[in-house]
């Protein structure tokens, strides 16, 4: 099994490109810790392969592409925390695995996606084939705001892609803060969306009747839910 991590970074006013590709078996730890990395070429940071993978404390700015691409061709645990991507051609930060048999946990924690060209997060199911496998996302004190697209997107395939939104965040979002696209669902508690609104073309948006929306009710196909 071979994983891919690529980082681009930029030091001062020079660019220095770095690629950090190791050969890992599937269970090996892979870490990107404190990297400030901003420029105008590519994407910022790039995984691939399968594996375990911790992004930590980390600054993604100013790529043509997006900030953070994850695309794990085999079973993966990824987490990222207290890392800010912004101002991206592309998305903030997302995941899109491929291959069968693939099961992959994200915990986004702490993680802030504003003014990117798409989606601040994105979790895309779409194309894993049918059969086993899953996408799940838990997303907790986090920020998705000004992106171009949704701030907290979700997009199904063969398998469903969900998110849980915990104590967290949007706010002006062009295609509102919670986005469930088809063969998706989104589920929301703790959290702050009064500053946007809810889209579920498709897929379902679960509110657990703790967020702040100023009004705004979710849209069918899931209906609110009582705390227990």
């Amino acid at each position: 099994m071979r994983n891919r991590l690529n980082i681009h970074s930029v030091v001062t006013v020079a660019i220095v490109r770095t690629a950090f590709a190791p050969k890992a078996v599937a269970d090996e730890l892979i870490n990107a810790l404190g990297v400030k990395t901003s420029g105008v070429g590519g994407t910022g940071v790039f995984f691939s392969g399968g594996g375990n993978l911790i992004i930590e404390g980390c600054k993604v700015t100013n790529f043509a592409s997006s900030g953070i691409a994850i695309a794990p061709t085999a079973t993966s645990d990824i987490v990222v925390s207290s890392t800010l991507v912004a101002y991206n051609g592309g998305h903030g930060l997302y995941v899109q695995p491929s291959g069968g048999s693939t099961f992959v946990n994200v915990v986004l924690d702490g993680v802030h996606a504003y003014n990117n060209r798409l989606n601040g997060i994105g979790l895309y199911a779409n194309v894993l084939p049918d059969g086993p496998g899953s996408l799940i996302a838990k997303v907790v004190d986090s920020v998705a705001a000004y992106n171009s697209a949704a701030g907290f997107y979700a997009l199904g395939g063969g398998v469903p892609a969900v998110i849980y939104v915990f104590r967290s965040m949007t706010m002006q979002n062009s295609n509102g803060g919670i986005y469930a696209d088809t063969n998706s669902q989104i589920n929301v508690s703790q959290s702050n969306l009064e500053g946007d609104f809810w889209n579920a073309p498709g897929g379902f948006l679960c509110s657990y009747g703790d967020n702040y929306v100023n009004g705004i009710v979710p849209p069918g196909g899931c209906p609110t839910r009582s705390k227990t």
